[in-house]
Parts: C-alpha cells; structure tokens; sequence
C-alpha cells in the first residue's frame, strides 16, 4: 500500500491508524545506498512511532557517516530494540538427559545438564537462531514505488516481514519523501510532531537535500511544508551550514573541472561528464561520496540543454566508474538500461563498472543507448 497523498484518504489514513494500534514491532525499511533525504526522514518517522510506543528498528543500521554529519539533529541512544532468539538444541539419541537446570552470576548464564549415560560435548550442542518477526513494515522506496525483491531477500534471511503487499510504501513523485512523513505526523498525532525538537530539523534538512535546497522543486505543497517546518523551529542556518560543509570551495572546484569535460552527444540525446582522478586530488575529493558525484549530475543537468540521459564517468585509481540518471519524463528508460548494462539502482540513479578505462566505459554504455533511445 502506497502512502503519502497531500490529503490521505479514509483508508489511508484507517491503514495508519491500524499500525499505531495494532503493532509492536516494526521495521522501517530503506534500500542499501538510499540518499540522505531518506534516511533522515527515516529517522524523524522512527522518532515519531517511538513516542506512540512503538518498538521500531531500522534496516540497514544508521551509518557511522550519517551520524558524524548530522548528530547535532540526530537523537541518541540504542537503535535497535529487538530481542535476539536462540534455542539451544541437544539431540535426545545422543545424550539421556535426566534434569536441566541454570545458574546465573556476575559474568555467565550456566545451563547445567544432568545426564545418565555421558557428558555433553560442545559438538553435540546446535544452535538455532529464530528469525525476528515485525507486526509491520514501512519500505522507503528510492525512486518509484516499487519494493527491491533483493532487499526483501536479505532480510528474509534474518527476519520475518509482513506479506509484500502489507507493507507500507513511501516513494518519491509529486510529493518529496519529506512532505510524505510530515502528512503522515499529522494522521498520527500533529502535537507530538509539534512537541519533538527534532523533527522539523530532520524534515527540513530532508527536504533540503532532496530539492537541491529547492531549486529542483518549488511546488505549492512543499514550500508550504518548509514553511510550517521553520514555524516549529526547525534550524536552517544550521542545517545549510552542514550543507555547506560538504559542498563547499572543494565541490565548487570538481564541479567546475566536470564541467570543462562535458559535452552532448546529440545522436544518443545525452549528456557526457568525465572526472579523472587528477581532478579528484587537486581538488580534495579523493573519495567523492555517492551525494557528491548526483549533485554534479543535477547542478550540470540543469546547466545544458535537457537530454534524455545524463552520464558521469569518473576515475577511481586504476579503474573508471560511471552514473546514469535519465530525465525525469523519460520513466522508462532507466529499466531498459539496466537491461543492458550490470548497473545498481540508488536512489534513481544507476551505478555501473569498474571499467577498464574511459573508453571501455564510454564503448559499452553508448551501445546501450543506441538500443533504447
């Protein structure tokens, strides 16, 4: 089920109200490499379900990264809250057991077995971990409002989620991911969004990343949300000032040098960016991060003729990587690429290589588009 209208509707809102109520656990979920627009919005609704009495857990765990940049926004303490299940099994054929009993003191836990005709031995004990069950599951979805089946699978692996079609989907379209957990806030309990500190600044912050600080979104409804945001006192001058930090002199510097090796190829309706790893050095972006290298896509994008596709190859040491972002009306043809090419899904963007070289890169990914545009 699809949430996240400007005005829910009355089963929206029942399906809601029915997590609130009816759950004790719950998992939200976003996929590995979400943007930072995600995994703060992320965090402002795990804030706001917590304080409903909700138990909630995250998947994957908050990252060490996203901690060091935003703790002043960040709340603290254990993140998990879940109990860990193990049986502890002892085959009947094997061992006579008469009593079993358990000690506990300052350092162990002793389960003590009384057996007739031998000693237990290590290898005659199986341990068995039960998988976690959820009541619910919220899935931050990336780029449309579809559920990664891989990212359904891992965590099959270590927990038990409700069916797919149960879980709650919060996707990007003519609403930002932060408009969507704010309208949510006010189906839960709009007092408790009012009361927490923390929410507005990680709603806020959110929707500044994901519209480029809005200048890749200015609708109605989502300055209406920055504005109400701002009314509950959410922080901008700290929030841009973090911005700032990790777009700053260095960024403005590798971005210029993007651009004097960018060019349209009007054939393949694209846009081609090369960064090479001299670049990378001289201007301090050694080891660009994955929000560095889109916000180059996104500030070019807007700086050339609009193209059905954008690609950015880089140099990282011996290798060349690229990112390929189509144009939003084309909603298609990242599909078709992937079908081509060995590429990831992040946040509507597509990674792929490690390639021999620029060439290589440039040999393999214009085959493709001259399949699908």
């Amino acid at each position: 089920m699809v949430l996240g209208m400007k005005h829910m509707s009355p089963s929206q809102e029942e399906k809601i109200q029915e997590v609130i109520e009816k759950s004790g656990l719950l998992a939200l979920i976003s996929e590995e490499g979400a943007g930072e627009e995600i995994l703060l919005a992320k965090e402002a609704l795990k804030i706001i379900l917590e304080d409903k009495g909700l138990k909630v857990c995250q998947f994957p765990e908050r990252t060490k990264e996203l901690e060091n940049k935003w703790s002043f926004i960040l709340p603290t303490g254990e993140d998990n809250h879940f109990l860990y299940s193990t049986s502890i099994l002892i085959p009947k054929n094997k061992i006579n057991i008469q009593e079993i009993s358990y000690s506990d003191d300052d350092e162990h836990v002793g389960v003590n077995i009384d057996s007739k005709n031998k000693a237990v031995a290590k290898e005659d004990v199986i341990f068995k971990p039960h998988p976690i069950a959820f009541d619910a599951a919220i899935y931050f979805a990336s780029n449309d409002n579809s559920i990664s089946e891989e990212c359904l699978t891992r965590l099959a692996e270590k927990t038990i989620l409700p069916k797919k079609e149960e879980i709650i989907t919060i996707a990007p379209d003519y609403e930002t991911i932060a408009e969507k957990v704010f309208n949510i806030f006010g189906v839960i309990e709009p007092q408790a969004a009012m009361d927490n500190t923390l929410i507005p600044h990680l709603l806020l912050a959110s929707l500044l990343i994901e519209t480029n600080n809005f200048e890749e979104w200015t609708k109605e409804g989502t300055l209406d949300t920055a504005s109400a945001l701002l009314k509950m006192g959410a922080d901008k001058e700290a929030i841009d000032q973090s911005l700032g930090e990790a777009g700053g002199e260095s960024f403005v510097r590798i971005l210029g040098r993007a651009m004097a090796r960018t060019f349209v190829n009007k054939q393949l309706k694209s846009v081609w960016a090369f960064i090479s790893s001299d670049d990378l050095k001289k201007t301090g972006n050694e080891k660009p991060s994955a929000a560095t290298l889109y916000r180059i896509i996104r500030k070019i994008s807007r700086l050339t003729k609009p193209q059905f596709v954008f690609v950015l190859l880089w140099q990282a040491g011996e290798s060349v990587s690229a990112a390929i972002k189509a144009n939003d009306d084309q909603k298609d043809l990242p599909g078709k690429i992937k079908n081509f090419l060995e590429a990831k899904e992040d946040g509507g963007f597509l990674l792929c290589g490690p390639y021999k070289n620029f060439s290589e890169a440039e040999i393999k990914i214009q085959e493709t588009l001259k399949k699908v545009v």
